[in-house]
Protein backbone atom coordinates (compact mmCIF):
# COMPACT_ATOMS: atom_id res chain seq x y z
CA UNK A 1 0.00 0.00 0.00
CA UNK A 2 1.48 3.62 -1.29
CA UNK A 3 0.69 6.53 0.83
CA UNK A 4 -2.43 6.11 3.46
CA UNK A 5 -5.03 4.72 1.38
CA UNK A 6 -5.47 1.35 -0.42
CA UNK A 7 -4.91 0.92 -3.82
CA UNK A 8 -8.82 -0.26 -4.48
CA UNK A 9 -9.70 2.82 -2.33
CA UNK A 10 -8.04 4.88 -4.62
CA UNK A 11 -9.22 3.49 -8.17
CA UNK A 12 -13.06 3.20 -6.36
CA UNK A 13 -12.52 7.19 -5.68
CA UNK A 14 -11.46 7.51 -8.88
CA UNK A 15 -13.80 5.82 -10.96
CA UNK A 16 -16.99 7.60 -9.05
CA UNK A 17 -15.84 10.99 -9.77
CA UNK A 18 -14.92 10.83 -13.23
CA UNK A 19 -18.48 8.82 -13.38
CA UNK A 20 -20.16 12.33 -10.98
CA UNK A 21 -18.04 14.66 -13.40
CA UNK A 22 -19.75 12.49 -16.60
CA UNK A 23 -23.11 12.98 -15.36
CA UNK A 24 -23.45 16.48 -13.68
CA UNK A 25 -22.34 19.54 -14.49
CA UNK A 26 -19.49 19.87 -12.04
CA UNK A 27 -17.17 22.98 -12.17
CA UNK A 28 -13.96 20.83 -11.54
CA UNK A 29 -12.05 24.14 -10.75
CA UNK A 30 -14.33 24.54 -7.89
CA UNK A 31 -14.22 21.52 -6.39
CA UNK A 32 -13.23 20.56 -2.93
CA UNK A 33 -12.87 17.10 -0.84
CA UNK A 34 -13.23 17.04 2.54
CA UNK A 35 -13.65 14.58 5.14
CA UNK A 36 -13.89 13.39 8.88
CA UNK A 37 -11.80 11.01 11.29
CA UNK A 38 -10.94 7.83 8.79
CA UNK A 39 -12.56 9.81 5.72
CA UNK A 40 -10.27 12.66 6.58
CA UNK A 41 -7.39 10.65 5.97
CA UNK A 42 -8.24 9.02 3.24
CA UNK A 43 -9.06 12.74 1.85
CA UNK A 44 -5.73 13.89 3.09
CA UNK A 45 -3.97 10.99 1.29
CA UNK A 46 -6.07 11.13 -2.16
CA UNK A 47 -5.70 15.23 -1.50
CA UNK A 48 -2.19 14.95 -2.01
CA UNK A 49 -1.88 12.19 -4.43
CA UNK A 50 -4.71 13.98 -6.99
CA UNK A 51 -3.61 17.88 -6.25
CA UNK A 52 -4.48 19.07 -9.67
CA UNK A 53 -8.16 17.54 -9.47
CA UNK A 54 -9.76 19.94 -6.52
CA UNK A 55 -9.02 23.21 -5.84
CA UNK A 56 -8.77 22.48 -1.95
CA UNK A 57 -8.97 19.82 0.61
CA UNK A 58 -9.98 19.86 4.31
CA UNK A 59 -9.54 17.33 6.85
CA UNK A 60 -10.85 17.30 10.49
CA UNK A 61 -10.00 14.99 12.94
CA UNK A 62 -7.73 13.03 11.07
CA UNK A 63 -5.06 10.47 12.96
CA UNK A 64 -1.73 10.62 10.26
CA UNK A 65 1.20 8.93 11.84
CA UNK A 66 4.15 10.21 9.67
CA UNK A 67 3.77 7.88 7.27
CA UNK A 68 2.83 10.07 4.43
CA UNK A 69 6.07 12.69 3.68
CA UNK A 70 4.83 15.78 1.51
CA UNK A 71 7.61 17.60 -0.02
Amino acid sequence: MDGLMNPIDKEFMTALLDSVENWYSINTNKGFILGFSWGARAAYSYGLENYNRFAGFLTIGAFLNGAFIVL
